[in-house]
């Protein structure tokens, strides 16, 4: 009793979050139209720069950039892999 029995997530928009080195990161603009592959699904998509974060992490010498992807079919799935194709 009074327990969720469901959820609802909309997928419709989905994030890529992905690691680009320092120097690649630099090229990519917030805005900025980038091809993206997602070989699960076997598909070639654009999707759009949405976050380039300023931090750049000194382990892997990389900076997290955030990618906007329409989704209205809804197959992508979160925690697919993708890689951008440049």
């Amino acid at each position: 009793e009074g327990g969720k029995i469901a959820g609802l997530t909309d997928i419709s928009n989905v994030f890529l979050e992905i690691n680009l080195p320092v120097g690649s990161g630099q090229k990519y603009k917030i805005g900025q139209e980038v091809k993206i592959e997602i070989p699960l699904i076997k598909k070639n998509i654009v999707g759009k720069i949405w976050t380039v974060f300023p931090e750049i992490d000194s382990a892997t010498n990389t900076v997290k950039t955030r990618i906007l992807i329409k989704n209205p079919n809804n197959e992508i799935k979160p925690g697919m892999l993708a890689s951008i194709k440049e």
